[in-house]
């Protein structure tokens, strides 16, 4: 009886021995799966976590972003300065004296902010009869695109016609407000160095009558090429 006893005790201890084992022992397929998951990266049932929220490689979205833009319009943004330098020939006509031409220059500075620049600027020509001049304040709105940016300006300020013949019919004085429209575009080679074309109509207030026909204003063309140098 006793010796029965012990064997059933035995036998029971044997069994729950392996059905400890059984329990605690990962199926086939589940042991496949929870190999991939522990080799590869973070996820869920097989799916890769989103874009968002994995690491970042390199530069960020937004450095990204910035250096587009700045490839776009050769970043021009805000510049402390620049410099213009115009050759052209300057086409001018005189009440009674008509139309007279000759070889034109000038240089204008100012700064930039983004699509606007504001400045001064300098013209001469030396006609045959004559001595042209202008100072005015010139604005420009400007339209980046790429390397290329056409733009349109206003200049306003004062034009006066020295005398260099004394045979003419001009008084040895004239000046007066000055007005002036252009429309141009430049090609930026380099972040400091452009290269335009532009085309500008003036016209002139003169403060005191030509002799001849004593009518008091006068217009120009000019169409010039323009050298720029930007800080």
């Amino acid at each position: 009886m006793l010796v029965g006893l012990l064997a059933l005790s035995t036998e029971q201890a044997f069994a729950d021995v392996y059905d400890d084992e059984q329990v605690s022992r990962p199926k086939e397929g589940e042991q496949e799966q929870n190999q991939g998951v522990e080799e590869g990266s973070p996820s869920a049932g097989g799916l890769e976590a989103p874009g968002q929220f994995q690491p970042q490689q390199g530069r960020s979205a937004m450095e990204d972003e910035l250096a587009r833009s700045d490839q776009k319009d050769s970043e021009r943004g805000l510049q402390f300065f620049h410099l213009d330098l115009l050759f052209a020939p300057q086409v001018l006509r005189i009440p009674g004296r008509g139309t007279e031409s000759g070889f034109g220059y000038g240089a204008g500075i100012g700064i930039r902010a983004i699509y606007l620049t504001l400045g001064f600027g300098f013209q001469a020509a030396q006609l045959p009869s004559y001595y042209y001049y202008s100072l005015t304040g010139d604005l420009n709105l400007r339209f980046p695109l790429g390397h290329w940016e056409p733009y349109a300006g206003l200049s306003l300020g004062y034009a006066g016609l020295s005398r260099g013949d004394t045979t003419v019919g001009l008084n040895q004085r004239l000046g007066g407000f000055a007005m002036r429209l252009r429309l141009g575009g430049d090609y930026y080679f380099s972040h400091t160095f452009s290269l335009g074309v532009r085309a500008a109509f003036d016209q002139i207030f003169l403060g005191q009558s030509v002799v001849v026909g004593g009518r008091k204003y006068s217009w120009g063309i000019t169409p010039a090429l323009v050298i720029g140098f930007h800080l």
